[in-house]
């Protein structure tokens, strides 16, 4: 499965910048979203359950930012990109690649918190 547009490889892969990786990130990201709000207009997600697991799971992770660490999704993720695309990030790079990814991660779950209280209502 592609993450993202392939011009955005090769942008990190010319140039390994924070800028670079924030652009790919920022692709991924738009593509998951795209992929929820889908799921969320054929019906196939529309569980009150699935709200209040994506609230605590946003407050997990932007705990785990805060305190320094990263969660093993964002490991998984930033693996799962970087070997996909055979891209080599190292050291300090390779975590703020990781904080970046779990921010993205945040998003995510914002979005589809919003999503689902928009498809159920505030209940």
């Amino acid at each position: 499965m592609k993450w993202f547009p392939q011009r955005h490889v090769d942008v990190v892969s010319a140039n390994p910048d924070s800028k670079a990786l924030d652009q790919l990130i920022e692709a991924a990201y738009r593509q998951t979203l795209a992929r929820f709000e889908s799921e969320v207009e054929s019906g196939n997600r529309d569980s009150t359950a699935e709200l209040a697991d994506y609230r605590r799971q946003r407050r997990d992770y932007a705990s785990l930012l805060r305190s320094g660490r990263i969660p093993e999704e964002a490991h998984a993720l930033a693996e799962k990109l970087l070997q996909t695309h055979n891209l080599s990030v190292e050291g300090a790079f390779r975590f703020e690649f990781e904080q970046n990814l779990t921010r993205m991660l945040i998003r995510l779950y914002d979005a589809f918190a919003s999503h689902t209280e928009k498809r159920h209502g505030n209940r």
